[in-house]
């Protein structure tokens, strides 16, 4: 009867849906399909295996804490646990209109453990933080003359960018004036 395998460690412990994670043991199947890898009740993506380490891909409908299993036709292994990071999702720009300088906020949620990059036209912002409610971030110094319109982008570890129409201008902005 061949052994159980024994399942050490995940490497990294904390990692994004669809992220490749190194899991290092014993008594591994030594072909990607002699392995079952769980996350929770959820199967991972066996892309290699060896008799001491499988690379797999975390299911993309993974969340929070998850033990993590191997099982072979030996048996089952113990779990190790991780810990998958929520998909952080931008939602708005508040105000949707600024000055160089000045800070807004990005509106969304499961941004803090993931790295964000923001940028105003293309620049990134001068500053970015955490904040109730999102992220507070600083619009750093276009060269855009006031009244301008562009785009803030925000962009995610695992996700595609998401752009929201931003002015270049302080409140309140006034576009025109009816009558002259």
């Amino acid at each position: 009867r061949k052994a159980a395998p024994e399942l050490l460690s995940v490497t990294p412990t904390r990692v994004d849906a669809g992220q490749t994670v190194t899991l290092a043991g014993k008594h591994f199947g030594k072909e990607p399909s002699a392995n079952t890898v769980l996350f929770g009740t959820l199967p991972g993506k066996v892309s290699a295996a060896s008799a001491t380490e499988l690379k797999v891909v975390v299911p993309q409908e993974a969340k929070a804490q998850l033990g993590v299993t191997v099982e072979t036709k030996g048996g089952r292994s113990a779990p190790v646990t991780v810990e998958v990071l929520p998909v952080a999702t931008a939602s708005a720009v508040d105000p949707d209109v600024g000055m160089p300088g000045q800070s807004v906020l990005i509106h969304g949620e499961g941004f803090s453990p993931q790295r964000v990059t923001v940028r105003f036209a293309g620049l990134p912002a001068t500053s970015v933080e955490q904040a109730p409610g999102g992220l507070k971030v600083v619009v750093p110094q276009i060269a855009l003359p006031e009244g301008s319109a562009t785009t803030v982008t925000v962009e995610t570890s695992g996700q595609a960018p998401r752009a929201f129409p931003f002015i270049v201008g302080r409140l309140p902005l006034v576009l025109e004036r009816s009558p002259e």
